[in-house]
């Protein structure tokens, strides 16, 4: 008579282990992106808050109000606002001709997201020394950089809701003898505008708080808020870069709101079959974006395998040379910035992993707040991430600034924001239903994680692995105040060889530009190919496991 109540008792006590097990490691996905959101974002946020609000020990809005009132202050104010509308506007001519044809079914759309994904995971410093090549300093130039930066935004977003709208009510209007032009303004935008309000917000706040394009692509008169934050660390006026960095922090805010609102009304479409599309109108609609991505790139390389009027490898030799402006020689660098990204990229990808199956979990609240404080950099940009580095962690017992390992930790915490967006939707999409038959069987939860949910998201670690590596490779705002003398980055010796005088210097910075850009597109492929390889690897094998899977429960 007892039996099946000690059978019942037994099966409890064997489920013990499981659960002690299942808490443990819910305390870890959850612990170790709280703390690092914590300790390396949230804090240093802090710490520029109450440097810029509470500056004697108690709140005081008189060090903001005066530099804001400053008229150096509303120059800047107004310039950077400035900048970045006619940034966006520029972005949007020329990206959505780009995402029209993107959407399409023909041989090149694959070529124009490509090209364009290639160009905003590319290091800034590099992007303004090409357009250096090509254009002079100026307002002009720093348009022209941020759309070409900012492309690959409008075409991933407004490409795929245009792919995936049907063009019914597009071809009722033209039967009724509406031009295109007028089919295009009352038919086609309305249903495109979520997408292109949402790039358009995106575009501005990146263009907002862009750096290394501004510094190096600017005259002396178009100082940007994240250039002059810039200049008053180095001058150590503390005070003064904490009040701006707070302004900058209420406009992105502001455009997060938005950006939120924006996500809130849009509409989920039913995918489809992309419609085809004449080549010879698909290349001329991209011409203008691919353009403007290649054309100066392959100017910079002219420059570097050009030199003199001569073709050879003149300018790559310049990268072995040691008696330029930097303590090493060019090319160690690149070894410097490869050991950086290999740690930021291994930091931001724990994080990330964990962050996401913290959002993705039944602890929701939780997980919305650790993904909000990870989320952070991604607004303030990484200028005002190592500003909060520079005046947090300069006493013991974390004083992290004299550390190589600053820089890193800097670079992941930009990083991470990426790596979850990338992470959670390939999670989210995983069926529940595998996991719990895997269960069933007696899988633990770590089984269950290494056999089921990583080779099904494994595409989307190898592109948030490749994004994570390309973003530290060419990150520069927080290595600019955080980075040892003895040990640049190749972004931060780019901007020293081009401040020093003499042609061997600049013609190591071009060099050296071009050798980042070739190492950058290298990480994204092999992620894009990893990734790639994976998912025809996982399609096959979710079929085999879900179909064993389904035969054991059914025996059973």
């Amino acid at each position: 008579m007892n039996r099946p109540w000690s059978c019942g008792a037994g099966a409890r006590r064997s489920d013990r282990p499981r659960q002690a097990e299942a808490r443990v490691a819910r305390a870890l996905a959850t612990s170790v992106p709280a703390v690092f959101a914590l300790v390396l974002v949230a804090w240093p946020f802090g710490a520029i808050l109450r440097r810029g609000l509470v500056p004697d020990g108690h709140i005081d809005f008189g060090p903001v109000v005066d530099v804001v009132a400053s008229a150096r202050s509303r120059a800047l104010v107004s310039f950077t606002v400035r900048q970045a509308l006619l940034s966006t506007i520029v972005t949007l001519a020329i990206g959505l001709p780009a995402a029209w044809a993107a959407s399409r079914r023909w041989w090149g759309a694959p070529i124009v997201r490509v090209v364009s994904t290639s160009a905003f995971v590319m290091p800034t410093v590099v992007m303004g020394l090409a357009f250096r090549s090509v254009i002079d300093r100026g307002l002009r130039g720093i348009l022209l950089a941020h759309a070409a930066f900012n492309v690959a935004v409008v075409v991933r977003l407004v490409g795929e809701r245009w792919r995936t709208m049907h063009d019914d009510a597009t071809a009722a209007a033209r039967s009724l003898g509406a031009t295109p032009g007028r089919a295009f303004r009352d038919v086609t935008l309305p249903r495109l505008r979520p997408a292109v309000s949402a790039a358009a917000l995106l575009t501005f706040l990146f263009s907002f708080t862009s750096f290394g394009v501004v510094l190096l692509l600017g005259d002396s008169g178009q100082a940007t808020i994240e250039t002059e934050i810039y200049r008053l660390t180095r001058t150590l006026r503390f005070d003064a870069a904490a009040a701006l960095a707070l302004v900058q922090v209420v406009v992105v805010a502001a455009v997060f709101a938005a950006n939120g609102a924006v996500a809130r009304r849009t509409t989920v479409l039913q995918p489809r079959a992309p419609a085809e599309l004449w080549p010879l109108a698909g290349v001329v609609a991209s011409a203008p974006a691919l353009a403007l991505v290649t054309v100066p790139v392959a100017v910079l390389a002219a420059r570097v395998l050009h030199p003199g009027g001569r073709w050879g490898l003149a300018g790559l030799r310049t990268l072995a040379r040691d008696d330029l402006v930097l303590p090493v020689r060019p090319i160690e660098t690149l070894g410097i910035s490869l050991r950086y990204a290999a740690v930021a990229c291994g930091v931001a990808m724990l994080v990330g992993m964990l962050a996401a199956a913290t959002v993705g979990t039944g602890r929701r609240r939780f997980g919305r707040v650790v993904d909000v404080l990870l989320l952070l950099p991604l607004g303030v940009s990484a200028v005002t991430i190592g500003y909060g580095y520079l005046i947090t962690f300069d006493e013991a017992p974390l004083r992290l600034r004299d550390h190589w390992y600053a820089v890193p930790l800097a670079h992941a915490a930009v990083a991470v924001p990426f790596v979850v967006r990338a992470l959670v939707p390939a999670l989210g999409a995983v069926d529940p239903r595998v996991r719990e038959a895997a269960a069933s069987l007696g899988a633990r939860r770590m089984r269950v994680w290494t056999s089921i949910d990583l080779p099904l998201v494994a595409p989307a670690l190898a592109v948030a692995a490749g994004f994570a590596a390309a973003i530290s490779l060419g990150e520069f705002g927080a290595t600019a105040l955080l980075g040892r003398n003895g040990t640049p980055t190749a972004p931060f010796a780019i901007t020293r060889l081009l401040g020093a005088p003499g042609s061997a210097n600049r013609l190591a910075a071009d060099a050296l530009a071009l050798v980042l850009v070739g190492l950058t597109l290298v990480v994204m492929a092999i992620a894009e190919r990893v990734g790639a390889r994976s998912g025809r690897r996982v399609a096959a094998r979710d079929i085999r496991v879900a179909a064993r899977l389904r035969r054991q429960v059914a025996a059973r």
